[in-house]
């Protein structure tokens, strides 16, 4: 079971990647990435790229945000969505 930071249980996770210890998982349908701890569930932190690319700017038949993808350098993740013709190289802050 995962827990969301406001003590709700996290649903609709998909996009799963496995990342300096912690479990990323996207939120189906939602512009968020979660950092979940993977012996407690519990959700550390919550990231919102709703902004990143505004739904109200994205091409009809674009769908949601849901693709990430670690890279080499420990610092940089990778994320796009369904059917996005971009992706973003990100840093995620503590």
């Amino acid at each position: 079971r995962v827990v969301r930071q406001d003590g709700t249980p996290a649903t609709n996770m998909n996009e799963l990647e496995f990342w300096r210890g912690r479990v990323l998982a996207n939120v189906w349908f939602q512009d968020l990435l979660l950092v979940i701890h993977p012996e407690t569930g519990v959700v550390e932190k919550e990231y919102d790229f709703s902004s990143l690319w505004p739904k109200s700017d994205r091409p009809h038949g674009t769908d949601v945000f849901n693709g990430i993808s670690v890279s080499e350098d420990p610092n940089v993740l990778y994320v796009t969505g369904k059917k996005w013709n971009r992706m973003y190289k990100v840093k995620l802050l503590p």
